[in-house]
């Protein structure tokens, strides 16, 4: 039976995943592109390649890329469910399948905080810590917004974002801290 596969077409490098399914998959099989905002309309046999959260049908797999990190800023002692529903609020906001998350990342200051700890590890995400040094410099590289009561704290106003943006190695903010 002939399966088809769906490339979204909001993914890093889509193209190239496009290309590479194609030199790869066979004759019995065709390579498409889709958007994740519109549905496939469709009930064939197919394979969907996104980090977005779609609609499960009948003879589907999907295929989740780790294409995003998620950096976490918290006061002392949040409890674990206060981390994971906001994780999980924002993932929801943007659409994104927490499956698709390469890495959560904080301050080195936070590397015993229970809290964070027990959330990351409930959603099965590695987690790296940055020293405040490294983030000062995101900071002023980025103009970034700083929280008082943080810098006077931590040293360092802005954990989130600059966590986040070293962790992925990336300039472009999904979402600004919260």
């Amino acid at each position: 039976e002939r399966v088809t596969y769906y490339i979204d077409d909001s993914l890093p490098h889509w193209e190239r995943l496009v290309v590479s399914g194609k030199d790869h998959v066979g004759v019995h099989s065709d390579v498409r592109t889709f958007n994740s905002s519109n549905a496939i309309d469709s009930e064939a046999p197919r394979v969907v390649v996104t980090d977005t959260v779609i609609a499960t049908a009948p003879n589907q797999l999907i295929l989740r890329p780790k294409t995003y990190t998620v950096g976490i800023g918290c006061r002392r002692d949040t409890p674990k469910e206060l981390i994971l529903d906001a994780i999980i609020q924002s993932l929801d906001r943007w659409k994104l399948s927490p499956k698709s998350v390469l890495t959560a990342a904080s301050v080195v200051v936070k590397s015993d905080e229970v809290g964070l700890l027990g959330a990351v590890q409930e959603l099965g995400w590695p987690i790296v810590f940055f020293e405040q040094e490294e983030l000062a410099q995101v900071i002023e590289t980025y103009h970034l917004k700083e929280s008082t009561f943080v810098k006077g704290t931590i040293g360092v106003g802005n954990v989130c974002e600059t966590t986040a943006l070293l962790a992925a190695k990336s300039h472009t903010l999904i979402q600004e801290k919260t």
